[in-house]
C-alpha cells in the first residue's frame, strides 16, 4: 500500500509540476533575438532577469508599450519550437516587426495593429483558445489545431 502511495504522489507531481512552472515574460530591449536571455524579464520595462527564455505551453509573453524603443526594431526567432501559452502585443509602440522561423501558440493570443508580423506561426489550441487580431492582417498562418474564437 504505501508503494502504490508513493507512486499516487510521485504521479500527480509530474502532472502538475509543468503548470507550477509557468512563468511570465516581458520583451525588453527592442531589436533582439528570442533567444537571448537579454531580452526577456519578469516585470515590464524591468532588467533582463530570466534564466531561460519562454519556449514552453505554460508560459505568457508581453510585449507592451516598454519592449521597444525606436522604430524599425525587430524580434527574430530562429527556433520554431519558441512560443508560449499566451502571447499579448497590447500596447506595442514604434511598429515593431516579429519575423524568423516561425513560433508556436498554445492557447491565446492577442495582436496589436502596431505590429509588423511577418513570421509563420503554429497554432495548437485545443478548444479553448482564442486569437484576436485587432485589425492586424495575418498571412504567414502555417497550421491551426484546434481555436474556438477568431476575432
Amino acid at each position: 500500500m504505501k508503494t502504490l502511495n508513493r507512486l499516487l504522489i510521485i504521479l500527480l507531481l509530474q502532472i502538475f509540476s509543468n503548470e507550477c512552472f509557468a512563468d511570465k515574460f516581458y520583451w525588453v530591449g527592442g531589436t533582439g533575438n528570442w533567444e537571448d536571455l537579454n531580452h526577456w524579464s519578469k516585470t515590464s520595462g524591468g532588467i533582463p532577469n530570466v534564466l531561460q527564455t519562454p519556449n514552453d505551453l505554460y508560459d505568457s509573453v508581453y510585449f507592451d508599450a516598454n519592449s521597444f524603443t525606436a522604430p524599425g526594431q525587430v524580434v527574430t526567432s530562429t527556433d520554431i519550437m519558441n512560443g508560449a501559452s499566451l502571447m499579448d502585443f497590447t500596447g506595442v509602440q514604434f511598429n515593431p516587426t516579429i519575423t524568423g522561423s516561425g513560433l508556436w501558440a498554445y492557447q491565446h493570443l492577442i495582436f496589436s495593429p502596431a505590429l509588423n508580423w511577418d513570421i509563420g506561426l503554429w497554432l495548437d489550441m485545443g478548444y479553448s483558445g482564442s486569437i484576436k487580431t485587432n485589425g492586424l492582417a495575418l498571412g504567414h498562418i502555417v497550421a491551426m489545431y484546434g481555436c474556438r474564437e477568431v476575432i
